[in-house]
Formats: C-alpha cells, sequence, structure tokens
C-alpha cells in the first residue's frame, strides 16, 4: 500500500471510529421506541414532496410557502438525488437540476490543484452563492465550494435559488443561491447500511444512527483511476487520475426545543498525472484535503439566530515539476440573527449579519481576511387576501484587510405574489446583486497571470416574472426573467502575464421551468397512478463582452432534465436524461441518460444503477474556441455500472 493510502486508511478508520464512539451512545429506549414505531426502511418520496410543496426557507428570512412567494425556487428532495443512484450531491444535482449548467474540472466533481468544479444558475457562470442551512460555505480565495463532497445521508433537500439573491444573503448572491438543508428526521428505523460496487473499480460504503435526538451518518467512496479526464489540444499533453477515495461524516442534532447543531466534515486523496500524448509521465500531483463545517440554530416562528464555522484545507505535493508543493487554506464564521413582528397588514422582518472570511494560499499571495456586515429588513404587505407584496433591502459592506479595497452597496428588492385562483398564482420580482472580487482576482501573483486589486464588484438587476401552479397531481413553475449586469470580471489575456479587469456589461433573457407531474393520478387506473415526471430546465440568451469589447456568450443557452420514474410497492425505478445544447466556448452538445432500480429484499433493497447508459464523451468544461489562445477541454466520467444492497433495521 501506497503512503497516500496508507494515510487515507488512516483517517477512514478515524471516522469510523468516530461513528462507532457515537453510536455507542445510543440507549435501549431509543432504541425500542423505533422498533415500534415501525417505520419503513425508506420514506417514501411523494410524502416528503407534499411536504415540500408548502415550505421552503430559502426564498425569505423565515420559512414561508413557496405558493405564496415572489421568487421562483426549485426544490430538489433527498429522495430524488438518491434516486438518481448519484455518488455525491454534485453528480445528483447534475442529473436533475435543470435550472444549474455544470462545469467540472475532475472525476465526479472533485477538485482539481485549487480549480473547483461549479453550478452556474440561469447559465450565468460565477454567480450562484452556496448556502448549508442558510449559512455561506464558498472560499472568500476562489469561490469554490465542494458538494461533492458532502455526505447525501446528512441531507433533507437543495433548493435552489433563481435570481438575485443579495438582499436576503449578501455578496456573491448574483445570479440566485444554492442552499443545502440538513435533515431533521422522524420515524426511521435506528441503523442503516448500504454496500454498492460496480465499474472502474468502484465501491460505495454508507451508514447511519438515528438516535432520537442525534443522526450519525458516514459515506466512503472508492473511484478507480481514470485516463484522459482533459486534454491540451495545444500542448499536446493531457491528465489521467490515480484512485480516488472519499471519506465524509455527517452529525445532525437537536440539542434542546428548536436548538440544532450540525458538524460535517471529510476528506479525498486523490492524484493528478500529466502525461505526454505520446505516453509520458512528465508530472504528478498528489492532492489531499479536507474539510469541516459545523452550525448551531436557534430556529423559532418570531426569531432565529444561527452561528457557523467552516475550515477547507488543500496539500498538493509535485513530484518531476519545477513548480514548488503549496497548500490552501479557507476559514469562514460568522452571526446571523432575524427578529419578525406584524402589525395590522404588515410583517417586518429586522435582522444582521456578520461573516469573517480568510484565506492563505501559501504559493500565489499568503494570508489576507475581510468581514461582511450588513443590516437587512423585509416588508410583507397584505393590502388585500390574494396580494402580498415584499419589500426588502440591504446595506452590505464589505471591509479589507490593509492594502485592501473596502466596498458599501446598497441592495434593495420588491416583489408581489397574486392568488388567481385555487392553487395558481403569478408573481413578480426585481432585485438588485453584487459580486465583490475574490482573493485570487485581487492578489494573484504567477509568472501567466496576475491580480487587481483595483477591480470593483459585479453589480446589476434581476427581472423575472412568472406563474406557480399547485394541484392533487401537479407541481409546475415557469418564469421569465432578465438580467443586467455591469463591470464582469473576465481575464484579461492582450497583455502578459494576463489580469483580470472588469469588463462592461452582462445581460441574459430567458424563460426557466420546473414541473412534476403524476399524469395518471387522477384516471383511476391504480397500476398508472404510480408513474411520476419531471422536466426542469432553462432556455437563455446570456451575452458579455470580453476584454477588448468583443460579445460572447459565457454560458450554455439550454438545458433541460426530464426524469421518469415508477414506484410500486416492492420496487421502484428510474430513467433520467440530462441535456445540454448551444454552450459556451464551443463545447459540443450532450445528453448523457442514468438508469436506477430498487428492488425490496428481506429487511431492505437491491438496488442497481447505470449512470452515462450509452458512455457518452461530455465535456464538462474547457475552451474550443478556434481563436483560442489555449484550446483545451474536461471531461466527465464514463460509463458506470453498480449494484448493491441496503438495509435498515
Amino acid at each position: 500500500m501506497s503512503k497516500t493510502n496508507r494515510t487515507f486508511a488512516a483517517q477512514l478508520a478515524t471516522g469510523i471510529m468516530v461513528v462507532c464512539v457515537l453510536s455507542s451512545k445510543a440507549s435501549e429506549q431509543t432504541n425500542e421506541q423505533h422498533k415500534t414505531q415501525g417505520a419503513a426502511p425508506f420514506p417514501k418520496e411523494q410524502s416528503q414532496e407534499a411536504n415540500l410543496r408548502e415550505i421552503v426557507v430559502t426564498a425569505q428570512r423565515f420559512p414561508v410557502a413557496d405558493a405564496d412567494t415572489p421568487r421562483a425556487v426549485e426544490v430538489l428532495t433527498a429522495e430524488r438525488m438518491a434516486a438518481t443512484a448519484a455518488p455525491n450531491v454534485s453528480e445528483a444535482l447534475r442529473a436533475i437540476a435543470g435550472s444549474l449548467s455544470y462545469k467540472g474540472v475532475g472525476p465526479e466533481g472533485v477538485s482539481f490543484g485549487g480549480m473547483n468544479s461549479q453550478f452556474s444558475i440561469r447559465g450565468m457562470r460565477n454567480g450562484e452563492l452556496v448556502l448549508l442551512n442558510g449559512l455561506p460555505i464558498q472560499s472568500a480565495a476562489s469561490g469554490g465550494y465542494n458538494l461533492d463532497a458532502l455526505p447525501l445521508g446528512s441531507l433533507d433537500r437543495v433548493e435552489v435559488l433563481k435570481g438575485a439573491g443579495s438582499t436576503l444573503y449578501g455578496a456573491d448572491a448574483l445570479s440566485g443561491a444554492i442552499n443545502v438543508i440538513t435533515r431533521k428526521r422522524e420515524n426511521e428505523k435506528p441503523f442503516r447500511f448500504s454496500l454498492e460496487a460496480g465499474e472502474h473499480e468502484t465501491l460505495k460504503v454508507a451508514g447511519a444512527w438515528f438516535g432520537k435526538d442525534v443522526d450519525v451518518n458516514a459515506d466512503y467512496r472508492h473511484l478507480g483511476g481514470m485516463e484522459r479526464i482533459s486534454q491540451s489540444f495545444g500542448g499536446n499533453y493531457h491528465y489521467d487520475t490515480g484512485p480516488l477515495d472519499r471519506l465524509g461524516v455527517g452529525v445532525n442534532a437537536k440539542l434542546w426545543e428548536d436548538v440544532y447543531l450540525d458538524v460535517l466534515g471529510g476528506g479525498c486523496n486523490v492524484d493528478f498525472r500529466k502525461v505526454s500524448d505520446s505516453g509520458e509521465l512528465l508530472e504528478t500531483l498528489d492532492q489531499r484535503s479536507y474539510w469541516n463545517f459545523t452550525d448551531a440554530r436557534l430556529e423559532r416562528e418570531h426569531y432565529n439566530i444561527k452561528a457557523f464555522f467552516g475550515f477547507a484545507q488543500m496539500d498538493c505535493e509535485r513530484w518531476g515539476s519545477k513548480s514548488p508543493d503549496f497548500r490552501n487554506v479557507d476559514l469562514q464564521s460568522g452571526l446571523k440573527g432575524d427578529f419578525r413582528y406584524s402589525l395590522g397588514i404588515m410583517e417586518q422582518t429586522i435582522g444582521a449579519d456578520y461573516m469573517f472570511r480568510a484565506a492563505d494560499y501559501n504559493q500565489q499571495y499568503g494570508y489576507h481576511h475581510r468581514n461582511d456586515v450588513a443590516p437587512v429588513t423585509e416588508i410583507k404587505l397584505t393590502p388585500w387576501a390574494p396580494l402580498v407584496i415584499i419589500v426588502g433591502a440591504r446595506e452590505q459592506f464589505v471591509l479589507a484587510d490593509a492594502g485592501g479595497k473596502d466596498y458599501d452597496r446598497f441592495l434593495p428588492s420588491a416583489g408581489l405574489n397574486l392568488r388567481l385562483a385555487e392553487g395558481l398564482h403569478a408573481f413578480a420580482d426585481s432585485g438588485k446583486a453584487f459580486r465583490a472580487p475574490t482573493f485570487n482576482q485581487m492578489r494573484y501573483q504567477s509568472d501567466f497571470l496576475v491580480g487587481n486589486p483595483d477591480l470593483e464588484p459585479e453589480e446589476g438587476w434581476t427581472h423575472e416574472a412568472g406563474l406557480k401552479l399547485d394541484t392533487n397531481w401537479t407541481r409546475a413553475r415557469a418564469a421569465l426573467f432578465y438580467m443586467d449586469y455591469s463591470d464582469k470580471i473576465v481575464i484579461d489575456n492582450r497583455q502578459q502575464p494576463s489580469a483580470y479587469v472588469n469588463a462592461d456589461t452582462f445581460t441574459s433573457l430567458g424563460l426557466d421551468w420546473d414541473v412534476s407531474v403524476q399524469p395518471f393520478a387522477a384516471s383511476g387506473w391504480e397500476v398508472l397512478a404510480q408513474v411520476g415526471v419531471t422536466i426542469s430546465g432553462y432556455w437563455a440568451d446570456p451575452n458579455a463582452e470580453t476584454a477588448d469589447g468583443d460579445r460572447y456568450h459565457p454560458g450554455d443557452r439550454f438545458q433541460i432534465a426530464p426524469n421518469l420514474s415508477y414506484e410500486a410497492a416492492k420496487w421502484r425505478g428510474v430513467v433520467g436524461v440530462a441535456i445540454a445544447a448551444c454552450r459556451e466556448n464551443d463545447l459540443s452538445d450532450y445528453a448523457t441518460v442514468n438508469m436506477s432500480l430498487r428492488v425490496a429484499c428481506l429487511s431492505g433493497w437491491i438496488k442497481a444503477s447505470v449512470n452515462n447508459l450509452f458512455d457518452e464523451t461530455v465535456e464538462t468544461g474547457g475552451n474550443l474556441t478556434p481563436t483560442a489562445s489555449a484550446r483545451y477541454a474536461y471531461y466527465g466520467t464514463p460509463r458506470i455500472v453498480s449494484a448493491g444492497y441496503e438495509i435498515a433495521f
């Protein structure tokens, strides 16, 4: 066993020991309680989604009925994500979230030497803010996040807020927010264990213990080495990877009434191998990453308080390269609070946010930090029972360290929701958003790229209007939107080394939709009543300017994710398709097919899945335009067939 594998084996053993110690605290009383409840091994998705048709937490400062909000929110339950048989959150969102377009740099969403895989909302790159329980988890250095690292078992759902979100969440929510919500479980059997294996040496081991007030989840993922994960066409070389090992652990606890604690963490080992097209190994990057996110939340009807701390570290050793080893460390912590009261037709929320963000990138620019401080208010008016008007405002301060640049922005928003008929609502919203430059964009120093400390934030408006429909067998959302932003940050390749600069404008006009339907629910045919169809996606016309004023489209123009499911008493099957067309940078269109099946057996389920059924070569990122100074592409994983068994007891 190599040194790297021994190190990861030690990490895995430590994680398992933590799970075992926590699990040993389960009392006999708790076990008996779960036994008498007689819960099914897997709660049905239908009942979960019925609840989620009512409540979302992302569209306003307090949980609210989605149908009554003036915002477009796509809700993706843990059950829907698990049904894709994806190995992690990142791959599950790729499969079913049609409003999100994906850019990947490593297998199954893993980071590559500081470059991060990412999602864009409505085709706008670098405009999304990623949250965990409403708290930001993005790096202030790169803007990166590692959704591939989150253990699926700890999650309840993902809510995608589409449109400007800075009034709610501050800096970086330019085109929207991706909010991951952890579980508050009920009626679960005490233990769950699953084992899956398949092609390319894939192996996934997952376990969970559900106590009265504490849940513990852990999963381990192994993927064999991948060939040609990226290709440089001008440099005549490509990258392969060695085996990938990933461990995730999550603890979700209810400490007291309405007080919750979440502790999530993990690690990942993988090496990237630069290989000439003739087969010669040129250099190796041995990458080890670790992360932790902890939050404590008091959530009550009229007030809430949240505190959090996040830490991420990446250590990279180079072999056969003149470039030195490096270590990237990201830190963030903060406190949020809100108070809500009602007076006649008015309901007002008053809140404040504070966040400390820091990074230490030892080979680029060393240690830097910033403080984000903001008072925020939101007023809800109901002058007429079918009409809801919501007006919000935030004064966002970004306070830099010595030598940095401070920013102060007023961020208003206004929206309305009108009930046209039972189950049918019209909505409209306008909001201003901005995105502060990252430390990389301001501070980066290398032979080929330098930062710009004088950058201005990207800022502008999103306007949207649409319809929401809810019936016994349909949940449908559709919205027209227009985004208009200025000072888009781009790389100017006209100088050497290249540099970050503010270009002129970014605009996009489009339509997005999210539809879930049981088409035969009212037919009276029990056999067909369990058929479910979901279709989400967007069409947009994003346009931006390069540093020299040329127009280009910076994001994919069309994406759609249709999914067909059938759930009988003893089995469930899902077929999903992810389609992207009219893509940025001359990348090829693609249509991938994923299938999964689970069949009841004894106290659990036999599971089987096929990801990328037709083994299509998918370009997940890169630049293939003929005039590009460097033509390159990143590729998704090939077809993977896997099977396994999950048991609950």
